[in-house]
């Protein structure tokens, strides 16, 4: 598979998630990983890593979102790509702030908690 075919399969990736369909868009950013990483293309693997970050964080898995968006940010870095490693290290600042929030709301703030008289 050539260049294009890899950023195709991003670009429709990316199309996927922004139409709300993670799942879809989950699976073919894998294809895109695969082919950018069989190709040695690392701008195309970073993009792809990039989009399975935004994916998982997406479908709720915070993990894994972190792992990729690392590796990304790890990846435009070694290829002199600044802005984009700066943007992708705010995600999971971003993300870690979300998963403690959702948690808190899951195990109820303390603030929210309303003291019930016993009867």
């Amino acid at each position: 598979m050539g260049r294009d075919s890899t950023e195709a399969v991003s670009i429709l990736a990316e199309v996927l998630l922004k139409l709300g369909q993670p799942d879809a868009a989950l699976h073919w950013a894998t294809v895109a990983l695969q082919r950018a990483r069989a190709a040695g293309n690392r701008k195309s693997e970073a993009l792809a890593l990039e989009c399975l970050g935004r994916s998982c964080r997406a479908l709720g898995r915070h993990e894994a979102a972190q792992a990729y968006l690392r590796d990304a940010r790890t990846i435009y870095a070694e290829l002199g790509r600044n802005e984009d490693a700066l943007r992708i290290q705010k995600a999971p600042r971003r993300l870690d702030t979300e998963v403690r929030g959702k948690a808190r709301l899951r195990m109820g703030s303390p603030r929210s908690v309303r003291s019930r008289p016993n009867h």
